[in-house]
């Protein structure tokens, strides 16, 4: 009965179950069944772009500041630069990036971040990510045989893939590049190896329409879409997570024995000077030299079992030996049908003066009886043909052992599973929809700048390396964590997660057309250990001495050696603390007075993150004009807290100052940066930003072997907008005409020590 009943249980299960996705399915399928149309950003061009200071509102002319660059490739031989001071916390912040770069509609735009800090462009709370998508720098194809010319090259064969360094690839791309490979007729088994990325690795982001049923800032799409398919509403940005490298494993195809081969010529070539007595010269001589070499193999494998092939003892040999023996040979000159056909069409397509214009197709491979055409190479054709596609069709074949993904069940809920299918079918489904969110640039928008692709030899994690110093790593992770998080929690009241100014500059950066967004900060990584090192050097002895007065009282307390020493400090506060508490309190106390320097900024940025979000945007709102007093620096209280820390101005603030001017000095008159940057370009429909380092960079904050490849700044930019923290605009006013003079200098700013 209690089986009955469970089985009933577990039916019932299922039914209900199957309604909720035929429901679901229902739903998104009829989205994915409609016409998609790739929208456009609605060009932002029509009203000019602003050039000065009292062109902008009155709330953002305060916080922006107003530079000039010489550049004689300019417009009018001077780039204006506009820096912006945001506060990490604010939604004002978030709105005034916009602001000003759809005003100023900058060819290029600088953000305060690194390498090490991509994750910030990346929402934490609501990643809108690419369905089953990744980010592929580092493709290979392994098992090919190597420095055999009969072979197609490496190059040859990854021209035939979708997965390819640089590209943005789902799962189904890569089952189809498996079955690509086997369709070459080259291969007898395939499969992908995946790994994940590793630290240092950068997503790539595509530019799309908010998602429909996530609240916006404009309405609905349906509001902000035009009749003529240009689309004006807020810009948002897919993520395309990286992938840490791609691996297709091969293995040579075996194929029967080649019994007979006759050549045929294509009326293609009729002209081209060769005969098909000519063809079938080549190929008969082919085919003696390969019976030849199998007697000869045959004789030597005899010999050296000390048979004579031709006595009378072997003729007499048992049957069954003589068929084991014949079924051997037949295996052997199998593994060697492969290289016969490889060898047919170079000799044959040697015989033409252009090799490189001639298919040698192959058919009847499997029974043996081999034919053969040699035609002129058609526009339709891949770039490499190796003239046994047609004994593999669909990655199928004699030989072949054919690819079939493995899709496994999608567990809902303990007991409620989802059948593979179905679950494929609503993935579909799933992407359909996002393929009707994306954008393309705006009409007329074209990539400016010049960039190529990594080869797969120069691909590299980038992953780069400081000295060892495991204390103050840990020291200065500890500390900025920690400083993060309570930063953190004041964004989360004034509405807005970590990173959103970035993400806001580059959504508009979309908006506008802008070629590249620049990361021009100072790798964290080495900040972080210049200020431990920075801390310890001001106060190590401070809290040594703290941390041993926080230990002596607690030993004293466990042995009680001094009891005097507890009784005079009850008799000198007055407290009633008595005992061992009165002890442990005792240097707790001077232990905290003697670290308050460091930790008291701790309990300042809490007591910020406290307040709420009208508290928070009264407190960060920039009330003087940034760029009049350019000698009183602008501290926010509780934002730039951890500037109270001792020794911690230089490196968070000066040097950090002087490594941004620079780096923004290079972009104004198109030098070279030492920065890496995301570059705009066009992914078939879609506008999409790659993460790339300048060519012949020299610094390690723009390591070679990041990213997709190196870019070339741009020569001639008419204005930069640099969106950057509020307590760094002045420092790098101040700085600015002798960064312009050592633009993208930035070794000596790299050292540690």
């Amino acid at each position: 009965m209690l089986s009955q009943q469970v089985a009933h249980a577990a039916l019932d299960t299922r039914h209900a179950a199957n309604k909720l996705v035929a429901r679901r399915l229902i739903r998104l399928q009829v989205a994915a069944t409609e016409q998609v149309i790739t929208s456009s950003i609605a060009s932002q061009s029509a009203a000019a772009p602003v050039t000065s200071l009292q062109q902008l509102p009155g709330d953002l002319q305060k916080a922006v500041a107003l530079l000039e660059a010489p550049n004689s490739a300019a417009p009018g031989g001077t780039t204006r630069v506009f820096l912006l001071g945001v506060s990490h916390v604010s939604k004002v912040s978030c709105k005034q990036a916009k602001d000003l770069i759809r005003a100023v509609k900058p060819e290029v735009v600088m953000v305060e971040l690194c390498k090490d800090r991509l994750g910030l462009l990346i929402d934490s709370d609501n990643p809108d990510r690419r369905q089953e998508t990744w980010h592929c720098r580092k493709v290979s194809i392994q098992g090919v045989p190597a420095d055999d010319p009969l072979w197609p090259t490496a190059a040859q064969l990854h021209g035939l893939l979708i997965s390819r360094i640089g590209a943005a690839i789902s799962t189904r791309d890569i089952e189809a590049d498996v079955n690509r490979l086997l369709a070459t007729g080259l291969f007898g088994k395939g499969r992908p190896l995946a790994e994940n990325a590793k630290a240092g690795e950068a997503p790539q982001f595509g530019a799309v329409k908010p998602d429909a049923d996530k609240e916006t800032a404009v309405g609905s799409q349906q509001d902000a879409a035009r009749n003529d398919g240009l689309y004006s509403g807020e810009v948002g940005l897919q993520l395309v997570p990286p992938l840490g490298s791609l691996k297709f494993i091969v293995e040579p195809r075996k194929l029967p024995l080649i019994t007979t081969m006759d050549s045929r010529l294509d009326s293609s070539l009729r002209d081209a000077g060769v005969t098909q007595q000519q063809l079938q010269a080549v190929v008969n001589s082919l085919l003696e030299e390969v019976a030849k070499g199998r007697q000869a193999a045959k004789e030597a494998a005899a010999s050296s079992n000390g048979r004579n092939v031709d006595s009378a003892e072997q003729k007499e040999g048992s049957q069954e030996d003589n068929d084991k023996d014949s079924e051997s040979d037949a295996l052997a000159d199998a593994d060697n049908s492969l290289p016969i056909y490889l060898t047919a069409r170079a000799q044959l397509a040697a015989l033409f003066s252009d090799p490189s214009q001639i298919v040698v197709a192959f058919s009847c491979v499997e029974t043996g009886r081999v034919e053969v055409l040699v035609r002129a190479r058609r526009a339709a054709d891949p770039e490499y043909v190796s003239g046994l596609e047609c004994s593999a069709i669909n990655g199928e074949g004699q030989g072949i052992d054919s690819f079939k993904p493995q899709r496994a069940s999608v567990q809902l809920s303990p007991g409620m599973f989802l059948p593979a299918e179905a679950a494929e079918r609503l993935a579909a489904a799933r992407a359909a929809r996002q393929a009707e969110r994306v954008l393309a640039p705006s009409q007329g928008w074209q990539r400016r700048t010049a960039y190529r692709l990594w080869d797969f030899d120069e691909v590299s994690s980038a992953e780069s390396e400081l000295p060892s110093s495991p204390v103050a790593d840990l020291f200065g992770r500890l500390m900025t964590g920690l400083y993060s998080k309570l930063q953190a929690a004041a964004g989360e009241a004034a509405g807005i997660s970590s990173g959103a100014v970035w993400r806001a500059a580059m959504e508009a950066a979309c908006e506008v057309g802008s070629q590249q967004l620049l990361l021009g900060d100072r790798p964290a990584d080495v900040s972080q250990r210049r200020l431990a090192n920075a801390i310890t050097t001001a106060c190590g002895s401070r809290l040594t001495a703290a941390f041993g007065l926080l230990v002596t009282g607690i030993v004293t307390t466990a042995t009680h050696a001094l009891p005097d020493i507890e009784a005079a400090a009850a008799a000198a506060t007055g407290s009633a603390a008595t005992g061992d508490a009165g002890i442990v309190l005792g240097a707790a106390a001077a232990a905290l007075a003697l670290a308050w320097p460091v930790l008291g900024p701790f309990a300042e940025v809490l007591q910020f993150s406290r307040l709420s979000g009208e508290e928070v945007e009264k407190i960060v709102e920039i009330k003087d004009p940034l760029q009049g007093n350019l000698d009183r620096p602008l501290f926010v209280w509780g934002e730039d807290a951890l500037l109270k820390w001792p020794g911690a101005l230089q490196p968070l603030i000066e040097e950090r100052d002087q490594f941004m001017a620079r780096v923004l000095a290079a972009a104004a008159t198109g030098t070279n940066p030492n920065a890496p940057a995301y570059i705009a370009d066009q992914d078939g429909q879609q506008l999409i930003w790659r993460y790339m380092v300048p060519e012949g960079a020299t610094a390690s904050s723009a390591p070679t072997g990041a990213g997709d490849g190196p870019y070339t700044p741009l020569a001639a930019p008419s204005a930069v907008v640099a969106v950057i923290g509020s307590a760094h605009v002045r420092g790098m006013c101040r700085r600015w005409q002798g960064s312009i003079t050592a633009a993208g200098q930035v070794d000596e700013l790299l050292k540690v020590e």
